[in-house]
């Protein structure tokens, strides 16, 4: 077998996975002694994406040690296969994500984390982005950044 048909041969084999699949799923986890456990956005060493049929076993895709390549990656994946429903299964919550999946991601992560909660209240606009709270919370976790400014733009 040539090299142009083992590559024809693996996209199929991707293409194929995400066809017959019903969902993707982010799991934050950590390393607790020999096993790998169910953790929150805040506690996760690693993000992995999931995915699976509606009835039957998940299978892992992929592990990233980064939320925000995770989380592309998912947007990316959903893009090219709209039927797929997107869910979060951290600690705390399960639940799918409808819409916007930063959003989304944003008000599952805010009934954990004060320093989410405060960027919800940018959404609602009871808050600027530029208001020193929103700073604070900025440094604590960078990432609200780059929600903040995906849904104010």
């Amino acid at each position: 077998m040539n090299t142009t048909d083992l590559s024809c041969s693996i996209e199929h084999q991707v293409v194929q996975r995400f066809a017959d699949a019903a969902y993707i799923a982010l799991r934050p986890t950590f390393e607790l002694g020999a096993n790998t456990v169910l953790a929150s956005f805040d506690e996760a060493e690693e993000f992995r994406i999931d995915y699976g049929p509606a009835h039957g076993p998940s299978f892992t895709m992929e592990t990233y040690t980064d939320a925000e390549q995770a989380v592309a990656m998912i947007i990316t994946i959903k893009a090219a296969y709209p039927h797929l429903r997107i869910w979060y299964d951290g600690k705390e919550t399960h639940d799918e994500i409808i819409g916007d999946v930063w959003l989304g991601l944003a008000e599952f992560w805010s009934f954990a984390s004060e320093w989410w909660e405060v960027m919800q209240w940018v959404m609602d606009g009871s808050l600027s982005p530029d208001d020193p709270e929103v700073l604070i919370a900025i440094d604590e976790v960078p990432l609200i950044a780059k929600v903040i400014a995906h849904a104010t733009s």
